[in-house]
């Protein structure tokens, strides 16, 4: 069965957010249905000052300020990536150059590395002599020639592939 409302819940309802008079307050505390919308007045008074407060924007000058140092962050990581990427390549080469090195000896590509090196210790300062130069060529096998042509093109290459895809 449906309860009838309270008798005196317009009147509760109009002293809402402000001290009752005594004798409603008796009232209040004794019948559940105002009780309840004094708690629920309550609470939502007490939420709704909360959120009278309008959030703080931060300056604008601060905003600015840190728009600036997350920019030059920006151009100095984009101008630092062509010297790493020159740093990795510069690795990658140099064990190319070992592993051939290691893997190559007494092939031709290391005879006529040491051919070379005789050479420039024999006349620091002089061009190699012909029949030097002539050995160190007749070594060289087509193989080796590709891996000499590769390790000259790659940098050249790979900088402007990373141009191209810097600049998309």
């Amino acid at each position: 069965m449906i309860q009838p409302p309270c008798p005196r819940f317009d009147e509760i309802s109009r002293a809402a957010g402000g001290p009752l008079p005594a004798e409603l307050e008796r009232h209040a505390a004794a019948c559940r249905e105002c009780a309840d919308a004094r708690l629920v007045d309550g609470f939502l008074r007490s939420a709704a000052a909360q959120q009278l407060a309008p959030p703080a924007l931060p300056d604008a000058a601060a905003v600015r300020w840190r728009a600036r140092l997350r920019a030059r962050a920006d151009r100095a990581e984009r101008a630092v990536r062509p010297i790493a990427l020159a740093d990795k390549l510069g690795y990658a080469a140099g064990a190319a150059v070992l592993g051939a090195l290691a893997l190559g000896q007494g092939t031709p590509a290391a005879a006529w590395l040491r051919t070379l090196g005789e050479a420039a210790a024999a006349a620091p300062g002089a061009a190699p002599p012909a029949s030097a130069a002539t050995a160190a060529a007749a070594a060289m096998t087509p193989a080796a020639l590709a891996v000499a042509a590769i390790l000259l093109m790659a940098p050249p290459l790979l900088w402007g592939l990373y141009r191209s895809w810097a600049d998309e």
